[in-house]
């Protein structure tokens, strides 16, 4: 036995040039879409922003506040609590 531990599949050549591309062009992708809300949409995006800055800008954009831990409600509404967020509904019995 190798002493190398427990070591995943290596992929094929082939398998990672299309990974490779596939995430190339993902990037190009979204940096249109970037592009496009910078000059269309008048969003304040960074150069270099990711996915959850852009959700964040949407949010806004349509009347809901995201806080820095994901919570997410509209505006004009009261935070939810930690019940009403991840607990179970209170009419539903075991």
């Amino acid at each position: 036995m190798t002493g190398g531990g427990s070591t995943g599949r290596m992929p094929t050549w082939k398998e990672r040039e299309n990974n490779k591309r596939r995430e190339r062009r993902r990037r190009a992708i979204a940096a249109k879409i970037y592009t496009g809300l910078r000059a269309q949409g008048n969003f304040k995006l960074p150069k270099h922003c990711d996915n959850n800055e852009v959700l964040k800008a949407l949010c806004a954009e349509a009347g809901w506040i995201v806080e820095e831990d994901g919570t997410t409600y509209r505006k004009g509404c009261k935070r939810p609590t930690g019940s009403e967020i991840g607990g179970t509904p209170p009419n539903i019995s075991a």
